[in-house]
Order: structure tokens, then sequence, then C-alpha cells
């Protein structure tokens, strides 16, 4: 299961108390699956082709009551809500979850992807993860990628709404998929607040400890 450029982790079905905001104007993005012994001869699929169960063609993956999923976010990220999907294309097949949720001042989004057999799911970096999420970092505010509870980490500021906003990208990847490149699970997300105090490591140690599975 492999990630094409185009996939993102963007969700426009949230709503969002911003009207600048870039997650609620945002077209949302299916993952892509490839098989690693086809790779060569056929490109990732970019989820124009994705197959049931699915809302809208913008909209890949359908709305879900978030004590169905694999992923959970105990740690308190506001109102959630959950979208799945089993996808497929050709040999390739997974199944991607997501949770987003807004309080005051804040956004979070994190999605799980699972390979299927014969699948694998590349391997991101949290930078890949912000640019996905449709959030620019202002140039020079990118901190140092740093480890917390088993997730690579990097903090950044961005400017929504003409003010800047304090963000934090994450990914983490367990299960390495033999002769390749890519991993058998992933986890990959955004916080962002507009208090700085809320991307220290203290309160990045607890939102992320709060997040399953855990890997």
């Amino acid at each position: 299961m492999r990630l094409s450029n185009s996939s993102s982790l963007q969700e426009n079905n949230a709503t969002s108390p911003a009207a600048s905001s870039p997650w609620r104007t945002a077209k949302s993005g299916a993952s892509a699956f490839c098989n690693p012994s086809k790779v060569l001869k056929q490109g990732c699929y970019d989820g124009t082709k994705l197959k049931p169960p699915q809302e809208e063609a913008d909209k890949p993956l359908a709305s879900s009551s978030c004590e169905e999923l694999e992923l959970r976010v105990a740690a308190s990220i506001g109102q959630q809500a959950c979208r799945a999907a089993n996808l497929s294309d050709a040999d390739a097949h997974g199944r991607a979850e997501t949770i987003s949720g807004e309080g005051p001042g804040t956004y979070f989004i994190a999605q799980y992807l699972q390979a299927g057999i014969h699948t694998y799911v590349m391997r991101r970096n949290p930078s890949d993860v912000a640019d996905g999420a449709g959030l620019k970092a202002i140039a020079g505010e990118w901190g140092p990628q740093i480890e917390i509870q088993g997730f690579d980490l990097r903090r950044f500021k961005a400017i929504i709404g003409g003010s800047d906003i304090h963000c934090a990208a994450f990914t983490k990847h367990w299960g390495h998929v033999p002769q390749t490149t890519g991993y058998r699970h992933r986890i990959a997300g955004v916080y962002c607040s507009a208090r700085e105090i809320d991307t220290a490591d203290d309160s990045l140690n607890q939102l992320l400890g709060s997040i399953e599975p855990s890997g």
C-alpha cells in the first residue's frame, strides 16, 4: 500500500467556526494503495476509482460512528467527526479511517491507514503531512524533528485568517513489509492551536499518548 502525491489528510465534513479555515473549503482526498509486485506496471490510483462505501465523489470516506473505528483519540480535541472506508484498486487493498475535531482555537485531524493483503503504506515525513493538510508553514518557522510517544513530530507556524497559528505534524509507522520501503500501518496527522502552550512537549505527550492503535 503506497501513498501517492495526490493523497490528502483534508476533511471537509467537519463543521468549522472560521470561514477562513483551510479545512472547511478543501476537498477530501483518498490515499492511494499500490501492490508492490505491480508498482512498476501501474501507478498508484488517485482516489478517482474508489469502490463503495462513499457518500460523494469528493468525499471518498463515509461518515462513521467513532466507536466503530480502530483509530481512537482519548484526549480532548473538541467535537469529534469520524470517517472510514475500505478501499481497493486492482490488487491493492486497504482501510482508511480519520478522526477530526475542533475546539476553541484548536483543530486536530489524524488518519489511520491499514494495508490489506499484498499491499503496503509508503512512509511519510511530518512536513509531508502538513503540506497534505493544506497548511503552508511560515518560512523559517519549522522546528527540528523529534520523537514523542513513538511519533515523529515537527512543530511549525502557519498563517490562517491573517493570524499566526502554532501547529505540530506527526507520523508513526509500524509493521515493515519485507523487501519494500513500506509498512502495514501508519498514523499521520496535524494539531494546531492559537496558543503556543498547546503544542509544548507536555501537551503533545498527553495528546499523542492517547491515540490508538499504539503500534
